[in-house]
């Protein structure tokens, strides 16, 4: 009986214990950020501060989700110099999850740094937007990461640091999947900076960094002393004074996956890539190419680039290591743009030298897609037929889908503009524009990416490139430029 009665109360105290480690759930239902954190299921007791105030003080893992019923729109949730969120110092994992990509935004304000994460903190946040972060003399404008951040789905968008980081500095381990980092500014490493903290590091898979701006060094990523390494990642128009897409620094690794380099600039040295002080860059299945200054790829210093099956437009004099089945020349990129997935890529446009010429370990692309796929109309063939770069030009399937639109002057519609679509090959398809400048093409095949020109007596269009997923019903064009007419005398 004693025995009995021993085993009953161990498997009560068992269950006991295990109830009482289990994850605590704070749900946020209030839209502002006062310090309010009972967090109970009463309605309206609930702020993102409290939230994470409540789980800094629990001991256990826990998690912040946001009521339905209450951010059933997207909503904005602004800080201020009275109102910071406190740091992230929970005992175990604090997990944020936002209900949809970009339907919760936390701002800064143009104010203040909007997360800091303390040392030995495991962080990991969901579909949520960092945005209007500020420091002065400080780093990391939106994120100032000293523990270990996991990131899935997220923006980070007009982060400013006076100093490094503008959106995030970086003194611990990053992992991003699906995030865009775009518009931020610092002194250098606009969009990252990475800095050497106890074997510290930072991956990013699918992720695009654009657009970001850095008076030193790095416009969308600055690396020292540290891995920094990028998987089927975009990284364009950026700017810096060097390294303008990425600033290899002392000491750093650097591994480009499957990666998108283009349209970046510097005003001095390295517009794409720039490699210095005995760090090493790794080029595999990547492209550099397009910067408007700067030169696509430099290293000085000691700098080193290894590259395989990659295409730098410029030349190749950057690569001082490993050197095989490298390509130079124009890889015709689309803009970026939305190809489908969950962050923008540049699309290769038809003919382009990186279809089919690639090899990849990766088995999708940036947008998800199947690779390798190989183009049996390419006249190329090298490697394992995978593209260059992070998107891969998928077969174009059987089934067939619309593709509409309308050509209009800005007030009406433009009748009898000439509409061409062309694929990948060079094949051209025509359509007519009637009376009120509508347009539509049937049973186009999906899975291809297409140039679209309209040619019209009076009026001249900007080309669009559209890659087909699915049905297309609201394709614009509207003219750049009004052609004049010459008379003859």
């Amino acid at each position: 009986m004693r025995l009995y009665n021993f085993v009953i109360h161990a498997i009560f105290a068992g269950l006991f214990l295990t109830a009482s480690i289990q994850a605590e759930t704070f749900t946020v239902d209030r839209t502002d950020n006062a310090n309010v954190s009972s967090c109970t299921a009463a309605a309206n007791d609930c702020t993102l501060r409290g939230a994470i105030t409540a789980a800094n003080a629990a001991a256990t893992d826990d998690v912040i989700d946001f009521d339905p019923a209450v951010f059933n729109t997207d909503t904005t949730i602004a800080l201020s110099a009275g109102n910071l969120l406190p740091n992230i110092a929970n005992n175990g994992t604090l997990t944020i999850n936002a209900p949809t990509a970009n339907r919760v935004t936390v701002s800064g304000s143009n104010a203040v740094r909007v997360f800091t994460i303390n040392t030995g903190v495991t962080f990991e946040v969901n579909n949520l937007t960092v945005a209007n972060g500020l420091v002065g003399g400080a780093a990391g404008g939106g994120i100032l990461n000293n523990g270990t951040l996991t990131m899935t789905n997220c923006t980070l968008d007009n982060n400013q640091s006076g100093q490094n980081g503008g959106a995030i500095a970086n003194f611990g381990t990053i992992m991003m999947m699906n995030c865009t980092l775009s518009n931020n500014r610092a002194g250098s490493g606009a969009g990252i900076v990475n800095f050497a903290s106890g074997g510290n590091s930072i991956t990013l898979n699918n992720t695009t960094i654009s657009g970001n701006v850095a008076v030193g060094s790095g416009g969308g990523i600055a690396t020292t002393g540290i891995t920094t390494t990028l998987n089927n990642s975009t990284v364009s128009g950026n700017s810096a004074n060097s390294g303008g897409g990425i600033n290899s620094g002392t000491g750093s690794t650097l591994i480009l996956n499957s990666t998108t380099i283009s349209g970046n600039s510097a005003t001095t040295i390295g517009g794409g890539l720039y490699s210095i002080n005995s760090g090493t860059a790794t080029l595999n299945n990547s492209i550099i190419a397009n910067s408007t200054s700067g030169g696509d790829c430099r290293t000085a210093a000691g700098g080193n680039v290894s590259a395989t099956y990659s295409l730098i437009e410029d030349n190749l004099t950057c690569v001082n290591l490993t050197n095989s089945n490298n390509l130079t020349g124009d890889p015709n990129l689309g803009p970026l743009a939305d190809n489908g997935g969950s962050t923008q890529t540049h699309a290769l446009l038809p003919g382009s030298i990186a279809i089919d010429t690639g090899n990849s370990a990766l088995t999708t692309d940036q947008r998800g897609s199947t690779r390798p796929v190989d183009d049996s109309n390419s006249a190329n063939g090298s490697g394992n037929l995978a593209d260059i770069g992070a998107f891969e030009v998928q077969a174009p399937t059987a089934a067939g889908v619309s593709i509409s639109g309308r050509v209009s002057n800005g007030r009406r519609g433009v009748s009898r503009a000439i509409v061409h679509l062309t694929d990948q090959n060079g094949n051209v398809a025509t359509a007519t524009t009637n009376m009120f400048g509508y347009f539509q093409f049937a049973d186009i095949e999906v899975g291809q990416s297409l140039v679209v020109n309209v040619f019209h007596r009076t009026f001249q269009f900007t080309p669009q490139v559209v890659t087909v997923n699915d049905a297309i019903s609201d394709l614009s064009f509207t003219p750049q430029v009004r052609q004049t007419k010459q008379r003859s005398r």
